[in-house]
């Protein structure tokens, strides 16, 4: 069975950036989706986020909203199947 993926661009109102934001996404999917039989689940996840987040139609590991608070903090995680995981908050 050939491995799959899916990939989220963000929610929230894309406006007049709806068609960039899609053509980004699919850009992503087909440079993620070479050699994919050949790499690991947490390969496969790695290059889509440094992708994503070097990609100027999204906001990844660089943008968020105000919190409550007014302050902007980001978190990141990643879990392998084993469940040995790292992340980073705040």
């Amino acid at each position: 069975m050939k491995p799959d993926f899916v990939l989220h661009g963000g929610a929230g109102h894309w406006g007049d950036r709806q068609e960039k934001g899609q053509k980004a996404i699919e850009e992503i999917a087909e440079k993620v989706e070479k050699g994919i039989e050949s790499k690991s689940a947490l390969e496969i996840v790695e290059e889509a986020v440094r992708l994503l987040e070097s990609n100027k139609e999204f906001n990844s590991g660089r943008g968020a909203k105000l919190q409550a608070d007014g302050e902007i903090r980001l978190d990141a995680s990643i879990m392998k199947s084993d469940l040995e995981a790292g992340s980073v908050i705040g």
